[in-house]
């Protein structure tokens, strides 16, 4: 076999295993946050999403909205960009209309919020997610220790989450 179809194989093998990858929400927490950090691990995590089924499916299509909108940073192409985010905005907005107090849901719409181009007019509720996550870590005994020290670790990396 030609050394090119070797390579051919390899590559397509290779992008196969990744994209079978399935994810959990633990990790899904830890690269949602590594991705505002490190671009390049975008498209891993966006596939990784997409081939993984969770019990909570509204919050599974909360994050993957959350990385089909950060996926708009890897690519050139304008129509795609907008594409990716407005997919991903829908997605986010249409799980938070069917848990309007999930913190966690919220968290992901505030992150894009924060970090979205004014000029895309995705801004309007950064106030409002903003003073429920910071109720949420100042005045709630959760159980949900891991949602808490992710939500504190993009505080202190943004410095967006003070109180005003």
């Amino acid at each position: 076999m030609p050394v090119f179809q070797l390579l051919l194989l390899f590559i397509l093998a290779s992008t196969s295993a990744l994209a079978t990858n399935k994810i959990t929400l633990s990790e899904a927490r830890k690269m949602f946050l590594q991705c505002g950090e490190n671009k390049s691990i975008t498209p891993s995590f966006f596939a990784a999403l997409q081939a993984s089924t969770w019990e909570n499916k509204e919050l599974h299509k909360a994050y993957l909205g959350a990385a089909e909108t950060m996926m708009a940073e890897t690519t050139f192409n304008v129509y795609k960009k907008y594409e990716y985010f407005s997919n991903g905005t829908k997605k986010i907005e249409s799980s938070l209309s069917k848990f309007p107090d999930s913190i966690e849901i919220r968290f992901l719409r505030f992150t894009i919020q924060n970090a979205a181009p004014s000029l895309l007019f995705y801004n309007k509720n950064i106030a409002e997610d903003k003073q429920k996550i910071l109720n949420f870590l100042n005045n709630t005994v959760s159980n949900d220790v891991e949602l808490k020290q992710a939500i504190l670790a993009y505080a202190n990396y943004c410095k967006c989450l003070k109180q005003d």
